[in-house]
């Protein structure tokens, strides 16, 4: 074991690079030296002369230095940081790259604008020069706000670069600082994969962020001389539009039923789920595949009051359903055909589950707010395993803020689960199952998915400092921040999101829960993340 304040410099409280005895007797980095030929000693008040061959180096913690570089070298968590780090590094400096030639693109790109505009110009008499001339400047213009777009994006890229090349570069010892001073490897790992959310949103957006969401269209004009006479620049901004999808009707048996009575869940790009409510005691369950109906079950309950109060997940090839009702809820596995396979009754009021890597956690809803939480321990076969109040069972879910009015939601992908309540974000390691970060959200924020890149796929309808009200699909890295979003206000509110399951689907579709279509994106998608 190493003393690790012994191996910290007292002037910059790091892990010392290059340890260097001074003639007072303190040991400081190399770096922490001032330049020049003398420096005032911050801890003696002395002034000391540098000799010409450098102050001489504290071997004996220099020694300690390198065998503890030596042992955390071999840490197969260290090497699994430095191969992740050198991965989004690589995928950084190729993605610089294509930034670089960006700026060709855009100056290309509305040089062909102007070129078409100067052909229509020479087949018009000489009045129209002015209103061409016009035209023009508006291209030139919105060139120059795109190539300062590009250049301010060039600089936020390079920032985190910069971040990447500092914990990556050895020389730096910022990793090896960060491990050394971590009592746990989670904060940076979640660093890491920060860039890796950040980097997987700006490759999704591609050159839209230089032409800020606005294409330019030329529309010609034959007919009569105006003002639009060589054509008609149009702003086209990123949106999703109804035109783009298929419409694939749904005939389930309970279609006549009121649309309010209908959920749909979507498992993974060929099965989906439908939920209806046929009475207050029953639910019915279909499931389709490929668009074919496969098999229908009726579930029996006491009582029954939502299509709200369902939650379903998917692992390891099997469906979970936790169907929520006053004093008892029902917990039932099935395959992929609709067979069950496990069932659990839960007494109390149920609130939402989550499976882990080991085993599924069943939260209980507050009693008070000053009451805790309960939770229900159950093996992958649904076997109850623990079942104790958060007081009493030292849960790492514990520290999360829990919305009190039950509107806590969870998605979750190969390294991460993320608890979305209070306006905020509880970010939670999949292995540990630790609260590792917190963040704010200024937004109501609906999500769909956490994709294996750390990306965020919601739905808001509005922001809580703005008065914009239209429904936009978003994409949000875990430090909260909006970095892309898409218009869909071309939807009627009757049609909702729906986003596979599968841990690597991420592909928008949209019901019409009132003419039950399922709408399937057509070949040419834009909207579509690995």
């Amino acid at each position: 074991m190493f003393d690790i304040e012994l191996l910290t410099c007292p002037s910059c409280n790091k892990i010392y690079n290059s340890p260097r005895f001074l003639p007072c007797g303190e040991t400081i980095c190399t770096n922490c030296i001032e330049q020049g030929n003398s420096f005032k000693c911050k801890f003696c008040e002395s002034d000391h002369c540098k000799p010409e061959t450098e102050f001489p180096i504290n071997k004996r913690i220099q020694n300690k230095l390198d065998s503890l570089w030596k042992t955390v070298s071999n840490d197969d968590n260290l090497k699994k940081l430095n191969d992740s780090l050198e991965e989004i590094k690589n995928e950084f400096e190729h993605f610089q790259t294509s930034l670089q030639q960006s700026e060709t693109k855009i100056i290309d790109y509305c040089r062909s604008i102007v070129n078409k505009i100067d052909l229509k110009a020479e087949e018009k008499i000489r009045e129209i020069n002015e209103i061409r001339d016009r035209m023009i400047k508006r291209v030139l213009n919105y060139e120059q706000k795109c190539l300062t777009n590009l250049k301010t994006h060039l600089t936020e890229i390079n920032d985190f670069a910069k971040e990447i090349d500092e914990l990556s570069n050895e020389k730096s010892h910022k990793l090896f600082d960060l491990y050394v001073n971590s009592k746990h490897l989670d904060e940076i790992v979640l660093k890491i994969e920060t860039f890796r959310s950040i980097f997987a949103i700006e490759k999704i957006k591609n050159d839209d962020i230089y032409f800020e969401n606005e294409i330019l269209e030329l529309k010609n004009n034959e007919l009569f001389i105006d003002e639009h006479i060589l054509g008609k620049i149009k702003v086209k901004r990123k949106k999703i539009q109804l035109s783009d999808y298929d419409k694939v009707p749904l005939r389930p048996l309970f279609y006549k039923n009121p649309r309010k009575n209908f959920k749909i869940e979507k498992l993974d790009d060929e099965n989906i789920l439908i939920f209806n409510i046929v009475s207050a005691n029953k639910i019915s369950v279909e499931i389709w595949k490929n668009f074919q109906h496969k098999k229908t079950i009726t579930l029996n309950m006491c009582y029954y009051q939502s299509l709200k109060d369902i939650d379903v997940k998917t692992n390891l090839g099997y469906i979970y359903i936790l169907i929520k009702a006053p004093g008892e809820s029902m917990f039932i596995k099935y395959d992929f055909e609709l067979n069950e396979i496990d069932r659990q009754n839960l007494a109390g009021i149920t609130d939402f589950f989550l499976i882990t890597n080991q085993y599924i956690v069943i939260f209980n809803k507050f009693n008070n707010l000053n009451s805790g939480r309960a939770y229900l321990i159950c093996d992958f076969n649904l076997n109850l395993l623990i079942s104790a109040h958060s007081n009493q069972f030292n849960l790492r879910f514990n520290k999360v803020s829990y919305d009190s009015s039950g509107q806590t939601q969870i998605v979750s992908n190969e390294k991460y689960h993320v608890f979305i309540s209070l306006n905020s974000l509880n970010i939670i390691t999949r292995e540990a199952d630790r609260l590792i970060k917190t963040v704010p959200l200024k937004y109501d924020l609906l999500v769909h998915k956490l994709t294996n890149e750390n990306v965020l796929i919601g739905e808001i309808k509005n922001k809580m400092d703005s008065q914009n009200e239209k429904r936009r699909l978003v994409l949000v890295d875990l430090n909260g921040k909006i970095r892309d979003e898409y218009c869909i206000d071309t939807f009627p509110d009757h049609f909702e999101v729906i986003l596979d399951k599968a841990s690597n689907g991420t592909k928008f579709e949209f019901i019409d829960l009132e003419n039950f279509k399922l709408y399937k994106k057509k070949l040419k998608s834009f909207l579509y993340f690995k």
